[in-house]
C-alpha cells in the first residue's frame, strides 16, 4: 500500500525511519483519507504533493533527494489505496471503505519493522500517544469495528502519525529556519532528516506561537484523547501532552484556550482542572470563550469588557466572582492549590464546579472553547480528563453575554465518535479474574493506552500523561492474607498511588485514578515527594510520608485489615470486605514503578548500603522467612524449605580489594550449598531466588552438594566447582575488578567484575546452617595459627626463618623456612620467627624473585603482630608500629600508619632489598645502597609483604 511502499523505498535508501512515516502519512492524507482528493485522481494528488516536498527540500539544499523522493511517491500512488491501479468515479463505496481497512492492516503489520529509536522519535515529535482516529475508522461502521483485524494491534506509532496526518501535518506549513545548510546533503544524510525532524518537533510544539494569527483550531472532542490546550500563547507553557498549563516569566493578561470546541446548545460534557498554583496576588479564572476569539484571548482575561462572548469564574485565595464581558458577581468562594475546578454543560445549561459542588449555573448558546486565565506567574492548572456528562443543572439566572446562533456541522460523526468509544470501552470490560500464585507473583493487566507493561507484566511505565489505574490481574478476598509492593523507579512531578480497588473496576480504572470521586470502591496512597494523603472516593483522609527513587511501597492484608507501607513501615490501616485488586496509579508521562515479589514482601524493604568495616566484619542482612540469622548477623540457618539468598548489609566496590568467607557448619545430603556474590540492587529477586539463577540476574554462584558442585550465572553452568563439607571455609576474594571462588584457601575460579557488589549465600533445604568468619579465623582454621609467635634469638649459623602461621592461606614456605611464595591475592604479611632490639646491629635481606605489577612491601614490624599481621601489609592503617619500602617496577614510596612519608625507589626481580639496623638507625636498601633511614626503639621483627598472587623472594 502507499505508506508501506514509501516506507520500504526510504528504508532502500539510507535515510529510513520517522521521515519515512511522515511522509506516507502526508500521502495517507491526501490519498486515502480526504476523499475530496480522489476527484483529480490519485496520481494527480500525488504529484501536488510530490512538488510540495520537491519544493522544500529544494529550500533545504537537497534538490537530488527532491527529485529521487518525487519519483518514490508517483510511483507508490500508482498502486491506490487498495493495491490496485487508480480507482475509477463510480467505485461502489463499501469497496473505499476496505480498501480503507485493508491499507490500516497493511500499515499495522508493517510497523514490527520500524526499529524502537524510530518509534521513540515519533513519540517525541507529536507528543500523542495512542490516540485511535475514530475519524477514519467510523467509516467502517459498528457492526465490523469488533471484526476489524487491525482495531486491537493498532499501536503508538501507527496512530499517533495517522491522527496527526489527519489534524495537523499537512493543514499547515512548516515555519522554519535552517540556520546552517548542511555541506552536502546528498552524501550526509543524517543532517537533513535531523533537520526535518527538528523542523516537523518545532510545527508540534508551537514555533508559530508569536505570530500575529489569531486562527484557532477547531476540533472535536474525542474521549480517548481528552481536552488540549493549544498552546501559542508567549506568557502561558504548556507541556507535551497539552494538559497542563503554566504562566511563566513573561507572565501577563492572557488567556490559554482548548483546541476543541462544543455545541453549547447541544452537547453534554464536563472541563475540569486541578489547580496546581492559584498564585499570590492574582486571581485564577476559568470558564467559556467564544470559538473564534478575534486573537482576544492573548491579550485579555476570560471577563475583561473588551473580551466579548465569555462568562468564567474569577477568584484569589479569600473569594470569587463571576465574570461575564465586563459585569461581575461577588459572593462565591476562593480556589487553592489542589482544589478541582471545572465547567460542567448539559444542552444549553453551564455550571461553575469546585470540589464537586456547582458555584453559580447559567444558559448558554452557540459554540464556544473553555479557558483558563493565567496572569502571575508559577499559576498554573492541569486538565483532568473527565468524559461523562454530568448531570443536568436548574436553569440559572446568568446567559452568556451575546451568544451566537446554534448550528454546528457534523453532530451526527460527534455521535457515531462518542458510539464507538462506548464499543471500544465495551470491549475492556472483561477483566482477567485469575488467582495468586506465589511462584508467578502478582502481575498488571496490560489493558492501558497511557501505561506500558513489560513481557511480564512486572514493570509498569507511564508513556503519556493521563488520569488512569493499572490494575492486577489477580483477585483477592480481603479475608485472607496477601502483600503487594512495588519499586518506585522514577517520580516527576505528579503524584504517584498505590492503593486496593473493587475487584469490578467498570472500566473505571482506564479514566481515573485511585481516590477519584468518580472511581467508587477504590482508596489509595497519592504521594508526591514532598508528602500526601489517603485519598478515598474523591476525599482526603490521613497525611502520608512523601515517595522518592528507591522506595518500596505497597499494601499488607491480613483477615480484613489492610496496611499501607512505606520501606517496611506501616502509616494507615483500614478495614476491608470483598474482593479486591491491587492498583498503582501512573498520572505522568515517565513514571515507573515495578513489582517486587518476595520471600516475604513486608520485609522487601530497601536492602542497607553498609560500608565494610575490617574491625566489625560482614553481616547478613537478616530479613527472609526462609533463614534465620543470630543476633550478630554472622550465622544463617535454613528454617523452610524455601530457597532464598542471605546476602551481606556491606556493599563494596568491585574494584577494591575484599575477602568473604564462611564455614560450613551443617550440610544435608544432596541439598545444595551456594556461594558467591550479587549487585548491589537485588530487587527483590534474592527472596526466592539462589545466586546464579535465570531469574536472578547480575549474580554468580558455585552450588555444591557434598560431592561435586557448578559456578552458575544466569541459569548457566560456567565452570566445576568442588564439593562441600561441614567444617570447610568458602569464600570469595576480588581484588581490582577480578573475583576468585576458593575453597579452604585454594581458587577454583576467576572471572571480571564490575560495580558494587554483595557477597551471600543460598541456602535450600531446612537445617543446612553457615557461619561468617573472618579473617584471622580462616587462618586459624586453615592453618593453624598459634596463640603467640615464636620469638628466637637471631643466630648466625642459622639465619633469618619466616614464621608459618599463615602459609596455607597466604604463603607457600619452604622447609627451611626461607623462601615464601603468594598463592592468593590477599593482603598479608609475613614476618620472622626471630625477634630483635633496635639497639643491636642485624641485617636482613630477602632476593626478590618475581615482582608482579602490586607493590613488594619489606620492612620492620613491632613484635607482637597481634594477629594483624594476617590481615594487612606493612604500614597498612590498621597495622600500627610497622614501617615499610612499598615498590613497583616504577617506584615506590615509605609507608607508615597508612601515610605515605617519603619516596622509594624502583624494584625488579632479581634485587636484593633489606633493612640494616644499627644502633637504634633502621636504613632501607637496595642492592646495597641506602635510600631510607629511621630511628628505632624497642623489639621488632622483619618483614614482607605480598600483595598479588605469584609474587615470590626468598
Amino acid at each position: 500500500m502507499v505508506p508501506v511502499v514509501m516506507e520500504n523505498k526510504c528504508i532502500g535508501r539510507a535515510w529510513k525511519g520517522p521521515v519515512g512515516m511522515t511522509l506516507s502519512a502526508q500521502l495517507y492524507k491526501d490519498l486515502c483519507a480526504d476523499r475530496s482528493g480522489r476527484d483529480k485522481g490519485f496520481q494527480a494528488k500525488a504529484e501536488d504533493v510530490a512538488n510540495f516536498i520537491k519544493e522544500k527540500l529544494h529550500e533545504l539544499g537537497a534538490p537530488t533527494l527532491g527529485r529521487a523522493i518525487t519519483q518514490d511517491i508517483v510511483e507508490a500512488s500508482s498502486q491506490g489505496p487498495g493495491g490496485d491501479g487508480e480507482p475509477s468515479a463510480d467505485r461502489p463505496e463499501d469497496v473505499s471503505v476496505d480498501a480503507l481497512a485493508d491499507d490500516l492492516k497493511e500499515w499495522t503489520q508493517g510497523i514490527p519493522d520500524i526499529s524502537s529509536q524510530a518509534k521513540t522519535q515519533i513519540l517525541q515529535m507529536f507528543a500523542e500517544e495512542e490516540v485511535f482516529s475514530l475519524r477514519i475508522v467510523a467509516s467502517v461502521g459498528l457492526e465490523s469495528i469488533r471484526q476489524f483485524a487491525a482495531f486491537g494491534r493498532l499501536k503508538r506509532a501507527t496512530c499517533v502519525v495517522l491522527e496527526t496526518a489527519i489534524d495537523d501535518l499537512v493543514k499547515k506549513k512548516v515555519v522554519a529556519e535552517q540556520e546552517e545548510k548542511p555541506a552536502s546533503t546528498t552524501s550526509n544524510n543524517t543532517q537533513l532528516v535531523n533537520f526535518l525532524l527538528d523542523a516537523l518537533q518545532e510545527q508540534q510544539e508551537g514555533l508559530a506561537r508569536g505570530s500575529n494569527s489569531s486562527k484557532l483550531p477547531t476540533e472535536t472532542l474525542e474521549p480517548s484523547r481528552g481536552w488540549r490546550f493549544h498552546d501559542h500563547v508567549k506568557s502561558i507553557d504548556c507541556d507535551s501532552s497539552d494538559k497542563a498549563a503554566k504562566a511563566n516569566k513573561q507572565a501577563r493578561q492572557a488567556t490559554v484556550v482548548t483546541k476543541e470546541v462544543f455545541n453549547g446548545s447541544k452537547d453534554s460534557l464536563a472541563f475540569m482542572l486541578r489547580v496546581e498554583n492559584a498564585g499570590q496576588d492574582k486571581p485564577f479564572s476559568w470558564g467559556i470563550v467564544d470559538d473564534e476569539t478575534h486573537g482576544k484571548h492573548k491579550v485579555y482575561v476570560i471577563g475583561h469588557k473588551d473580551f466579548s462572548n465569555c462568562i468564567g469564574m474569577r477568584c484569589t485565595a479569600k473569594e470569587g466572582h463571576v465574570v461575564g464581558t465586563g459585569s461581575q458577581r461577588s459572593g462565591f468562594p476562593g480556589v487553592s492549590a489542589g482544589d478541582t475546578v471545572g465547567v460542567s454543560i448539559r444542552e444549553g445549561r453551564g455550571a461553575f464546579l469546585k470540589n464537586g459542588t456547582v458555584l453559580h449555573e447559567f444558559r448558554i448558546k452557540g459554540t464556544f472553547r473553555f479557558g483558563v486565565s493565567l496572569i502571575e506567574e508559577g499559576q498554573g492548572c492541569t486538565i483532568l480528563d473527565e468524559t461523562q456528562p454530568h448531570k443536568a443543572h436548574a436553569i440559572g439566572t446568568k446567559a452568556a453575554e451575546g451568544a451566537k446562533a446554534e448550528g454546528v456541522e457534523g453532530d451526527e460523526l460527534q455521535e457515531l465518535i462518542h458510539r464507538l468509544a462506548a464499543a471500544v470501552a465495551g470491549g475492556k470490560k472483561d477483566m482477567p479474574n485469575e488467582t495468586f500464585e506465589a511462584s508467578r507473583g502478582w502481575r498488571f493487566h496490560n489493558d492501558l493506552k497511557s501505561v506500558d507493561c513489560d513481557v511480564q507484566n512486572k514493570n509498569a511505565k507511564c508513556v503519556v500523561t493521563r488520569h488512569s489505574t493499572s490494575v492486577t490481574k489477580e483477585v483477592w478476598q480481603a479475608a485472607g492474607t496477601h502483600v503487594f509492593f512495588v519499586k518506585i523507579l522514577q517520580v516527576k512531578q505528579h503524584p504517584f498511588t498505590w492503593g486496593v480497588v473493587n475487584e469490578d473496576t467498570k472500566g473505571n480504572h482506564t479514566n481515573y485514578p485511585i481516590g477519584h470521586a468518580s472511581y467508587k470502591g477504590t482508596i489509595g496512597a497519592m504521594c508526591t515527594t514532598n508528602g500526601g494523603r489517603i485519598v478515598h472516593e474523591g476525599s482526603c483522609e490521613q497525611s502520608t510520608p512523601g515517595v522518592s527513587v528507591g522506595d518500596i511501597v505497597g499494601v499488607r492484608v491480613n483477615e480484613g485489615r489492610a496496611s499501607f507501607v512505606k520501606n517496611g513501615r506501616t502509616f494507615h490501616n483500614i478495614g476491608l470486605k470483598g474482593s479486591y485488586r491491587f492498583a498503582v496509579s501512573l498520572l505522568e508521562e515517565g513514571q515507573e514503578c515495578e513489582i517486587i515479589d518476595g520471600d516475604q514482601p513486608d520485609k522487601s524493604v530497601r536492602l542497607p548500603q553498609a560500608g565494610f568495616d575490617a574491625t566489625r566484619g560482614w553481616r547478613f542482612v537478616d530479613h527472609l522467612k526462609s533463614i534465620d540469622c543470630d543476633s550478630k548477623d554472622k550465622t544463617a540457618k535454613c528454617v523452610h524449605e524455601i530457597t532464598g539468598t542471605v546476602v551481606t548489609q556491606e556493599v563494596v566496590d568491585s574494584a577494591g580489594t575484599y575477602e568473604f568467607n564462611v564455614k560450613v557448619l551443617h550440610v544435608v545430603e544432596n541439598a545444595i550449598f551456594t556461594w558467591g556474590f550479587c549487585a548491589s540492587e537485588t530487587y527483590g529477586k534474592h527472596s526466592n531466588y539462589p545466586l546464579g539463577h535465570k531469574k536472578f540476574p547480575d549474580s554468580m554462584g558455585a552450588a555444591s552438594t557434598d560431592s561435586t558442585g557448578k559456578v552458575m550465572s544466569d541459569g548457566k553452568q560456567y565452570h566445576e566447582a568442588p564439593g562441600v563439607a561441614a567444617g570447610d571455609i568458602v569464600g570469595v576474594h576480588v581484588k581490582d575488578g577480578q573475583l576468585r571462588f576458593t575453597k579452604n584457601g585454594e581458587s577454583f575460579y576467576k572471572v571480571g567484575v564490575k560495580g558494587n557488589l554483595r557477597f551471600g549465600v543460598s541456602l535450600h533445604k531446612p537445617d543446612q546452617r553457615c557461619q561468617i568468619v573472618d579473617s584471622e579465623a580462616v587462618n586459624q582454621a586453615a592453618g593453624g595459627e598459634p596463640e603467640e609467635l615464636p620469638k628466637q634469638s637471631y643466630d648466625d649459623a642459622r639465619g633469618w626463618r619466616f614464621c608459618r602461621d599463615v602459609k596455607r592461606i597466604i604463603f607457600d614456605v619452604d622447609a627451611k623456612d626461607k623462601s615464601a611464595k603468594s598463592v592468593t591475592e590477599r593482603q598479608a604479611t609475613l614476618l620472622t620467627q626471630e625477634v630483635c632490639n633496635a639497639a643491636g646491629s642485624f641485617t636482613f635481606s630477602v632476593r626478590l624473585i618475581e615482582l608482579k605489577s602490586s607493590p613488594f612491601v619489606w620492612g620492620v614490624v613491632d613484635d607482637d603482630a597481634k594477629g594483624v599481621h594476617a590481615n594487612h601489609p606493612i604500614g597498612h592503617i590498621r597495622y600500627k608500629g610497622t614501617i615499610g619500602a612499598a615498590c613497583t617496577a616504577e617506584g615506590g614510596c615509605m609507608m607508615q600508619d597508612g601515610n605515605a612519608t617519603a619516596s622509594a625507589v624502583a624494584i625488579s626481580a632479581g634485587d636484593v632489598l633489606g633493612v640494616e639496623v644499627e644502633k637504634g638507625t633502621a636504613r632501607f636498601v637496595k642492592d646495597g645502597v641506602s635510600f631510607h633511614e629511621v630511628g628505632l626503639t624497642g623489639t621488632f621483627r622483619f618483614g614482607i609483604s605480598f600483595l598479588e598472587e605469584g609474587q615470590e623472594c626468598e
